[in-house]
């Protein structure tokens, strides 16, 4: 018996769990549908989204950069445990945040150089797109069944549709032709509803019927076919290939169809619904979303209250991962090989900003690209006891930020209101706002941190309530235009 137990013990054993976990955890999710590219997708995400909401408190200031007082009283904003600290999360990526004294040597965190001009360029392309967010909000509004949804519901997709940070309070009331905002009638408690004021029978068409026509790939009464794959490894039985025949051949209602007298638990309105779920997922910037934000569509898109089920049945067309612990829907027919098969300039700015993330590329004081040359450098020393491990050098930073933060902790810390009485002004009259430049930047030299003057020129308080978002560049750092 101790024998078997020393045999199983260690990684088969955890091997074991996992698989019977996975199988119990997602019903009607088997080994043998897994995916692993969309599961590394997942995993990739989860420092991603730390960053960002990070990034996204950063942007909420006039000069992108907050004082650690301010911080701390936003770490539930971020995710991070009473244990963990700012500082440690701020250290880890030295090509993304930057640690800045003002004139009473008190800490800021803000952007690097680098990641400043990422966040430029995003909020610049906010500000070009504006069009194109209007006409998704169009069509997110076209597919209800009264044509009206609450704002709240709507923010927690603005993220994933792209929409602005300000949407709620600007966008919808300046196009009055588009939009209306009823909230007197209906109170607050729940947030304003949202209410299409003009039909555009040009909106009414779907992804998937503008793909069948372009490839041709309509079934038998002339409805387009869904897209479907499956994993390489995974064989359908016979009585699955004529299920999901009959599924095909099936009535096409589309999404922006009026299906207020339509029988709802019917194979055909099933169908209807996994074309709702699919135009959703096409209009979104990485073809996936958390399954939680859809659940709260349930009453406006008449969607099943076992939505989970519903997806997984149709697993040739979705992906399911919970990875994170939350389901993550993935719009299959979008990736090919683990990567968006059609990529646009958001996603070029995600790459890029996890470049900035990658520690990888931080070595010997500067990352690989020509644009992260301005991070804060580590130098190697004479006394210094000789480098162990490849990472010594990001190791020294992380031990001199911990003793920064230590130090600082030792006296007061600057109070939220005190922060325009620190920050300098612009060194040009001209210039519309002070760049965090101005500040002094810490770099870290000879064991201990000194102050260098960096005078290089150079998300939100969302409506949602869901528990559940030009320097010279090389090929590998790629700057939109």
């Amino acid at each position: 018996m101790l024998q078997w137990t020393r045999k199983w013990s260690g990684e088969k054993w955890q091997k074991v769990i996992q698989k019977r976990c996975m199988s119990s955890n997602i019903p009607g999710m088997s080994p043998k549908t897994r995916e692993a590219e969309y599961e590394k997708l997942v995993d990739i995400d989860k420092p991603y989204k730390k960053v960002m909401a990070l990034k996204a408190l950063l942007v909420k200031e006039p000069e992108n950069v907050l004082s650690f007082a301010e911080l701390g009283k936003k770490r539930a904003n971020i995710g991070l445990s009473r244990k963990s600290r700012f500082i440690n999360l701020i250290s880890k990526y030295p090509a993304v945040f930057a640690l800045y004294r003002d004139e009473s040597s008190f800490l800021w965190c803000g952007f690097s150089p680098q990641a400043q001009a990422l966040v430029d360029q995003e909020r610049d392309l906010v500000r070009s797109y504006e069009s194109v967010s209007v006409q998704k909000l169009r069509k997110i509004l076209m597919m209800s069944v009264d044509h009206r949804i609450r704002v709240p519901k709507i923010a927690q997709l603005r993220r994933d549709l792209g929409l602005p940070a300000d949407f709620h309070s600007r966008m919808i009331y300046a196009y009055p032709q588009y939009f209306k905002v009823l909230e007197d009638k209906y109170g607050n408690e729940d947030g304003p509803i949202l209410e299409l004021t003009s039909w555009d029978p040009s909106l009414a068409v779907t992804s998937m019927e503008t793909r069948a026509k372009a490839g041709g790939e309509f079934n038998s009464s002339g409805d387009p076919l869904f897209k479907m794959s499956l994993p390489r490894s995974f064989r359908l039985s016979v009585k699955q290939k004529e299920g999901i025949q009959k599924f095909q051949e099936r009535i096409y209602i589309s999404p922006y169809a009026d299906t207020r007298d339509f029988i709802k638990n019917t194979p055909e309105f099933e169908k209807h619904q996994v074309a709702i779920l699919h135009e959703i997922l096409s209009m979104t910037i990485e073809k996936k979303v958390t399954l939680d934000y859809l659940t709260h569509f349930r009453k406006e898109y008449r969607l099943p209250h076992a939505l989970l089920s519903m997806v997984l049945r149709h697993n040739c067309i979705f992906y399911v991962s919970r990875k994170g612990g939350r389901f993550t829907v993935f719009l299959k027919e979008a990736y090919k090989e683990g990567h968006l098969i059609e990529r646009n300039e958001w996603n070029i700015i995600k790459e890029n900003f996890m470049k900035l993330m990658d520690n990888r590329t931080f070595k010997g004081g500067e990352t690989a690209n020509p644009a992260d040359k301005e991070s804060i450098t580590v130098e190697k020393t004479d006394n210094a006891d000789p480098p162990v491990e490849e990472d010594s050098e990001f190791n020294a930073l992380i031990a001199l930020c911990r003793k920064i933060q230590d130090d600082t902790t030792k006296g007061n810390m600057p109070l939220a209101e005190c922060k325009t009485t620190v920050m300098c002004e612009p060194e040009d009259t001209n210039s519309e706002k002070c760049r965090i430049s101005t500040l002094d930047r810490v770099s870290v030299e000879d064991g201990s941190s000194n102050f260098v003057n960096d005078d290089s020129d150079d998300e939100d308080q969302s409506f949602a309530t869901s528990s559940s978002d030009d320097s010279e560049t090389s090929p590998d750092f790629q700057l939109l235009s």
